[in-house]
């Protein structure tokens, strides 16, 4: 077995960095008044490329880390997100803008971020969702139905699991990946590309399911 050995063809090294998203995202964070970006990921993720800001610019940056260590890729890294912002809030009480930006780590664990904190008054806070257009219609139904005081028409009450990745699988054998968006005793809700019939039967995770509904942005199930 040999080895050939082929010189560059460049002369200098391109710095990792300039290509990556997280770096542009906090890039852009620090020109925004009032506002301190939290980096969801490592503490290397934030530390190289404020040193790569102080280095070019000459001056220093605030930009925050929920800073995930090995116990987040086994567990989930939300609480890590909870505990960046409200420590920003009660340091910098003027903050009037957290953005949380994702980086490799988070989004390999599956840590999708839905918002971002725009406002904050005594005692709660504003978010802004970025969500795809069948949740934000389902979020804003939602919301609306809370305001006006109207009860939620379940015939059972939904289940705190949403946003979890789960396996399901065709009676033939075929699996995909799905979202469990909204669930509840009787079916759910999963965001997925996969392609269902009406009336077939599925197999979503360990339970047993009909699909009753096939849409753009996934598909729902009854459960038996």
């Amino acid at each position: 077995m040999g080895c050939e050995i082929t010189s560059k063809q460049r002369a200098g090294i391109i710095n990792p960095m300039y290509d990556c998203q997280p770096a542009g995202a906090q890039y852009a964070g620090i020109g925004v008044k009032d506002c301190i970006p939290l980096v969801h990921g490592g503490q290397g993720c934030t530390m190289f490329v404020r040193l790569l800001f102080a280095q070019h610019f000459k001056e220093n940056f605030d930009i925050a880390s929920t800073s995930l260590h090995e116990d987040s890729a086994v567990f989930g890294g939300h609480k890590r997100v909870e505990e960046g912002v409200l420590t920003l809030v009660r340091r910098y009480p003027n903050l009037r803008l957290i953005p949380i930006l994702t980086t490799c780590s988070s989004e390999v664990i599956g840590d999708d971020v839905e918002g971002t904190i725009v406002r904050r008054f005594p005692g709660w806070f504003a978010l802004a969702f970025v969500e795809y257009a069948g949740k934000q219609t389902r979020l804003s139904s939602a919301i609306d139905r809370l305001a006006s005081g109207e009860e939620e028409r379940r015939r059972t009450p939904r289940m705190d699991q949403l946003d979890v990745a789960v396996l399901v699988r065709h009676a033939d054998g075929r699996e995909a990946l799905g979202e469990l968006i909204d669930v509840s005793v009787d079916g759910a809700f999963l965001a997925m590309d996969e392609s269902f019939v009406v009336g077939e039967r599925i197999r979503v995770g360990e339970q047993d399911a009909e699909v009753v509904r096939q849409s753009v942005e996934g598909v729902a199930v009854r459960f038996f």
